[in-house]
């Protein structure tokens, strides 16, 4: 029976962090077939496939660029349910790895952001996410994981990032229950709760190319490994770093209201 990986939003950044050190550390391992790599852009995702080409460490490993231009909402989720019953007419087949990475955020006043964007969003770091989990379920087995990326702003609400620090702490709430649900069936599901990582994420929640790369940020390939190494561990909670620790720690202790409110005054524009 073909071992299928599956990594969305691995075109750049995170995503292609995560399917390079995949590749590189545990695909051998796990005897992975295929690796899946879904996003919107083409051109990056064969860059990806050929950062994958040169560390894989499963010389067998077919790599699969599939580049969906949309796969936010119900419509996304049903063009991966395709892609699986396209698959299990050809050949049978087990789904071992799903990482789910697309997402993005909008930095700014929530009435200052147009509907259509703040609702994109949504489909994207919600909707699909939970539609692809859903999807992928059915032709996992024992032994499958699901690694779902949140974030830092997860544990509190964020002035100015209010829909995405909303967004991601649905996606670690969901992530723990599914991940208590599964337990019987050995599918372990792993949130990854970064804070500041070298992508371009900035320039995308700015609206602008120009904006400056958060300092401190931290190199994607560090989370991704870390992500990884957590996920076949069967941490549930993935944060890396001191640091993030202990603000992650440090927001049982913090009013939500009271950071909201001080996050919007203080945490200004890169």
């Amino acid at each position: 029976m073909k071992r299928i990986a599956v990594i969305t939003g691995a075109s750049s950044g995170l995503g292609a962090a995560f399917a390079v050190q995949y590749a590189a550390r545990y695909a051998a391992a796990q005897r992975c077939d295929e690796l899946w790599l879904i996003a919107r852009r083409a051109d990056r995702l064969d860059e990806t496939k050929r950062l994958i080409t040169a560390s894989c460490s499963a010389p067998r490993l077919h790599i699969r660029t599939i580049p969906l231009l949309d796969i936010s909402g119900l419509g996304g989720v049903r063009q991966f349910q395709t892609l699986l019953r396209q698959e299990a007419a050809c050949n049978p087949f087990t789904l071992i790895l799903l990482i789910n990475n697309a997402g993005f955020g909008i930095y700014g006043p929530f009435a200052d952001t147009p509907p259509d964007e703040v609702l994109s969003m949504i489909d994207i770091d919600i909707y699909a996410l939970t539609g692809f989990c859903a999807a992928a379920l059915p032709v996992m087995q024992p032994g499958a994981h699901i690694i779902n990326t949140a974030s830092l702003a997860a544990f509190l609400p964020v002035g100015n990032y209010a829909v995405y620090a909303a967004a991601k702490s649905y996606v670690m709430s969901f992530s723990l229950s599914l991940n208590a649900e599964l337990k019987g069936r050995n599918i372990g599901v792993t949130a990854v709760c970064p804070g500041q990582v070298a992508t371009e994420f900035a320039q995308r929640a700015l609206g602008r190319a120009s904006a400056k790369m958060p300092r401190g940020a931290q190199a994607p390939h560090v989370i991704a490994a870390h992500g990884l190494r957590c996920a076949f561990k069967h941490v549930p909670l993935a944060v890396w770093g001191w640091r993030w620790k202990l603000q992650a720690f440090a927001s049982r202790f913090v009013g939500r209201s009271l950071f909201a409110t001080v996050s919007f005054r203080w945490i200004k524009r890169l």
